[in-house]
């Protein structure tokens, strides 16, 4: 009786009690995604203009390398986002390289050691052309909404600056996908401005249920 018990009590202790959950399995099928990744919380993604530079020369080199389409990217100070279109299975590979790159490029650069990036990168799967737009546009003004310039076209670390003024940060960036949805020519290209730069714009877009807040 006393035996039954004990195991009747041990396995009611570990049902309760599995153990670590998981790892939720990341979504790389080839598709569009909304991608970031964070800083620890005591520390900093870029610190200077040069930390800037150098992850965008690598972000170059692996969308290259992986033959990935971006078509956004910002750099903010403490995280930075990107939308991007894959045409394989290699997003963890690619992501994990370049956030890997750049936490041993940092921490050489600035004399320190320990983590650089808050966990794993985080990504969201784009589906719909409205969903897009309305990802393109919350990554376009996401210093704006930080408080770190008053205007998308002003922050110097946003590719979308580059459709204001020819940069030679940005030319790996392909805008073409997005551009498409507005029209041809200069016009499209307003059509876009209008879109982002418009601040209280009703934005008919927002997948139903998705958080309208800014992500850190």
């Amino acid at each position: 009786m006393c035996a039954n018990f004990q195991r009747t009590l041990a396995t009611a202790v570990w049902s309760r009690n599995p153990g670590p959950m998981p790892r939720k399995k990341r979504d790389a099928l080839p598709g569009l995604f909304h991608i970031g990744t964070h800083s620890v919380w005591t520390s900093v993604l870029f610190k200077d203009e040069i930390d800037r530079m150098l992850f965008v020369t690598e972000l170059a080199k692996t969308l290259s390398h992986l033959g990935w389409t971006c078509m956004c990217v910002t750099l903010l100070n403490t995280h930075y986002h990107l939308l991007v279109e894959t045409s394989d299975t290699s997003l963890s590979i690619g992501m994990k390289h370049l956030n890997v790159s750049h936490a041993t490029r940092f921490n050489a650069r600035h004399r320190l050691s320990g983590h650089v990036v808050d966990g794993r990168f985080w990504s969201e799967r784009i589906e719909t052309e409205g969903y897009l737009l309305s990802t393109f546009r919350y990554i376009a003004r996401n210093a704006c909404e930080a408080g770190l310039c008053d205007s998308p076209e002003e922050w110097p670390w946003c590719s979308y600056r580059a459709l204001v003024e020819p940069t030679e940060n940005f030319t790996f960036v392909d805008v073409s996908r997005v551009l498409d949805c507005f029209g041809p020519g200069n016009d499209g290209i307003e059509q876009l401005r209008r879109f982002v730069e418009l601040p209280q714009v009703t934005d008919p877009w927002v997948r139903p249920g998705s958080d309208p807040g800014v992500r850190p």
